[in-house]
């Protein structure tokens, strides 16, 4: 989980790098959030305990699945509207336009489609890999819990189907021993 976070990490400061630009009205947010973000998963990679940090990948991870299902439909418009204003393209708008030439609809839904695709895919194979560690890491569990109860004295004996003569069965109270 270490090695996924600091690759994401990475990939939050490479894409600073290489793609945020200050936006139109000279506003640096993008340039200074995405690259502390990854400065801050980094940071939680190295210094947090593994429990945290599988926690905070599976977190990550759900968080943007859902939120690409839920953006779908800003997804499927050729241009964003904040606050009642056009911003511009959205995404897959400018997806479309730099790959097919053409913001057309069937392009701008081609993009959107293609990512609602990828984020359910990525959701599945990440609840497929979590549960079956999970079931992996319970049967583990209760073969270690049964081998304990398997090597005690006392669970041998009070499983045992015959009482030594004189002696109290386990399910008896006390001075019922058979004779």
């Amino acid at each position: 989980m270490r090695r996924a976070l600091l690759v994401l990490a990475a990939l939050l400061v490479g894409s600073t790098i290489l793609v945020v630009a200050p936006a139109p009205n000279g506003d640096h947010f993008g340039q200074w959030a995405t690259p502390a973000i990854g400065v801050g998963i980094a940071a939680g990679a190295l210094l947090l305990p593994a429990r945290v940090r599988v926690f905070g990948a599976h977190f990550i991870a759900a968080q943007a699945c859902v939120n690409a299902l839920l953006d779908i439909r800003v997804l499927l418009r050729p241009s964003q509207v904040v606050d009642g204003k056009l911003a511009g393209m959205s995404d897959a708008g400018n997806m479309a336009l730099n790959t097919f030439g053409t913001a057309d609809r069937w392009a701008v839904y081609t993009w959107a489609i293609i990512w609602l695709a990828w984020s359910l895919g990525v959701l599945y194979v990440a609840l497929r890999v979590s549960g079956s560690r999970a079931s992996r890491n319970a049967a583990t569990l209760a073969r270690a819990t049964a081998s304990l109860r398997d090597e005690s004295d006392r669970d041998g004996r009070r499983r045992s189907p015959v009482t030594a003569p004189g002696e109290t069965a386990p399910s008896e109270p006390a001075g019922t021993a058979k004779s």
